[in-house]
């Protein structure tokens, strides 16, 4: 039967095998199916293998679909793979389509890839997607990116959008920004690079024509990025200056002029220019009449009578008439410049001459300038005397004084009294002061003042000898301004009765029984009784200088000696100093040569009179 196949000498058929077909039963061996072709066992034919598939093995144990990618058109034991730079859309087909520029496929590709935006891809075989550079851009399926044309800008690279660069900037082929126009150039086309400014012009950026430099200023030929400089003081520039020119002499050219005269700088009256920048005042003892003197030499001397300083404007009036006190010949500058001589004087206005300045008269003195001498400011002051042509007071000598004023000679001086002094120019006499006295008239020093004599005292000011002896109980060594002045008393345990002491050995010892304080002597001050419970020896200083010591009492003032102090009564205790017993023995005490001890702890004594 079909599908079998009969070997000779073998008693029964054959099912073909797999990969085998067998058409005929009584073939003797099954025909292999060629490669591309497929059976399966029992197979009577071959079946070609189909469409979109592969058949790798005629048993039909391998035979697979196409992946996307591949393709067959039948009878293939392997499917073809789609060759890159194609695309192979149908598994069934052999239908290769070709990429176009700016695709790709890789090998085994269905369809192209584009070329994404922002990116070149130049090769369609292989996925070469390159970025777009700065300047250049892609709006995708490019092969290359597409640069930025000149005169615009280009800020991204992932479209076709680019604007046109605005007056006054440009770029260059790939930029992705216009570039303003520098300082110093002018851009008169948006695809170029600007070009310098000429000479006279500037840019400070983004123009596409340089400004001309305006009149007054200039514009430096290496500055050309700058503001323009105004034309400083004394110089002018027409429009597209590079430099400034010096105005004309007679003028004062601001800043900024335009024009080599500005009819407003001519120079001022009373001033001339000579460089045109600065106005210099006529100098003293001139002035001027008209505008646009170029030296002082165009400027008048000022007229006899007047006074003119720098820079006066026109010919003098009242207001420059010379000044009382002063003359103004020609060529006079300041009022002050020819002042009357000292001793003499001028009350009028508007002098040309040294000869209209009068003498001064008596009693007054005139200074140079004065203008009129019987003002009470230049009357002859106290202590001076003033003739005829005074310029100064004369003082009156040493030794004189006067008190009046308007003194004119030197006889109208007094003589300075006894007791007093008179330095030059004294209005009134000194008094010598206290501790010393003048016994001569016509004296004009306080020197000339006598220390007070020894052994007295002066003890006013103004006198012409001393007026008081020294006082008991002090000395006076000269130059005392008092009788008793401490810092010359007797020390403490002397004393002087004497009137005439001149120094501190005049004062003697205190005679015993007495005591001398400070300053003891005279019936002002006698030596002081010794004070009860004391004594007194020679040279005793104070009533309590030397008490009598304990356990003894004086009640009497007349004592000079400790061992006239009286021992103390039995029973009783005496304190030092003591003028009497001081109490009785107390309660555990007891009282021996008068003085109190108390008790040991081993001994009692009872509350009464206790002696041993």
């Amino acid at each position: 039967m079909p599908g079998f196949y009969a070997p000779p000498g073998n008693g029964s058929c054959i099912r073909c095998p797999a990969g085998s077909e067998c058409p005929n039963p009584t073939d003797s061996a099954p025909t292999a199916c060629s490669a591309g072709q497929y059976s399966y066992m029992g197979a009577t034919a071959c079946t070609n293998c189909p469409n979109g598939w592969e058949c790798a093995k005629t048993d039909g144990t391998e035979n697979s679909p196409c992946m996307a990618g591949y393709f067959s058109a039948g009878n293939q034991i392997a499917c073809t793979q789609c060759t890159a730079g194609y695309a192979c859309p149908d598994v069934n087909h052999a239908v290769n389509i070709t990429c176009l520029p700016g695709q790709y496929a890789i090998a085994g590709s269905t369809a192209c890839t584009d070329c994404p935006n922002g990116y070149e891809c130049p090769s369609t075989t292989t996925a070469t997607e390159t970025e777009c550079a700065d300047g250049f851009y892609s709006e995708g399926g490019r092969a290359a990116c597409v640069e930025c044309p000149a005169g615009y800008e280009c800020p991204t690279i992932y479209d076709d959008y680019y604007s046109l660069c605005g007056r006054g900037f440009y770029s260059e082929a790939g930029a992705i920004v216009c570039v303003e126009c520098e300082a110093g150039k002018e851009c008169p086309f948006n695809n170029q690079t600007g070009t310098d400014c000429a000479d006279g012009y500037f840019s400070l950026g983004g123009l596409t024509a340089c400004n001309k430099c305006p009149a007054g200023y200039f514009c430096d030929t290496a500055s050309k990025g700058l503001d323009p400089v105004i034309c400083p003081e004394g110089e002018w520039s027409i429009a597209g200056s590079i430099v400034c020119t010096v105005c004309d002499a007679g003028y004062a050219c601001p800043e900024g002029s335009t024009q080599t005269d500005p009819p407003l700088a001519k120079c001022s009256i009373g001033y001339y220019c000579t460089d045109g920048k600065i106005e210099t005042p006529c100098p003293l003892g001139t002035y001027g009449v008209a505008r646009g003197y170029t030296a002082d030499t165009d400027c008048l001397d000022c007229i006899q009578g007047f006074y003119c300083p720098e820079g006066t404007a026109g010919q003098p009036t009242n207001d420059l008439l010379c000044h009382r006190g002063h003359y103004c010949p020609t060529q006079t500058g300041t009022y002050k410049e020819n002042p009357c001589s000292a001793g003499t004087y001028n009350n009028r206005l508007g002098s040309t001459d040294s000869s209209d300045c009068v003498i001064c008269p008596p009693g007054r003195y005139c200074p140079g300038g004065t203008d009129d001498p019987n003002l009470d400011q230049f009357k002859c002051p106290k202590g001076h005397y003033c003739p005829a042509s005074s310029g100064t007071p004369t003082a009156c000598p040493d030794g004189k004084y006067t008190e009046s004023e308007n003194s004119v000679a030197q006889t109208d001086c007094k003589q300075c009294p006894t007791g007093y002094y008179c330095p030059s120019g004294s209005a009134t006499p000194l008094a010598c002061p206290r501790g010393t006295f003048n016994p001569d008239i016509e004296k004009g020093n306080e020197t000339d003042c006598a220390s007070c004599t020894e052994g007295m005292a002066c003890t006013k000011s103004g006198l012409s000898e001393p007026d008081s002896p020294c006082s008991a109980g002090y000395w006076c060594p000269g130059g005392n301004y008092a009788y008793n002045q401490a810092e010359y008393a007797c020390p403490a345990g002397k004393f002087t009765d004497y009137t005439n002491s001149t120094k501190v050995e005049d004062c003697k010892d205190c005679v015993e029984r007495f005591a001398c304080t400070g300053g003891t002597g005279g019936t002002q001050k006698p030596p002081e009784s010794c004070g009860p419970g004391h004594y007194c020896p020679t040279g005793t200083g104070s009533p309590t200088q030397y008490p009598c010591p304990a356990g003894t009492y004086a009640n009497l003032t007349n004592l000079y000696k400790v061992e006239q102090c009286l021992m103390c009564p039995r029973g009783y205790y005496c304190l030092e100093g003591s003028s009497a017993p001081t109490a009785l023995c107390q309660p555990g005490h007891y009282c021996p040569d008068g003085k109190s001890i108390l008790c040991s702890l081993l001994i009692y004594f009872h509350p009464t009179v206790v002696t041993l």
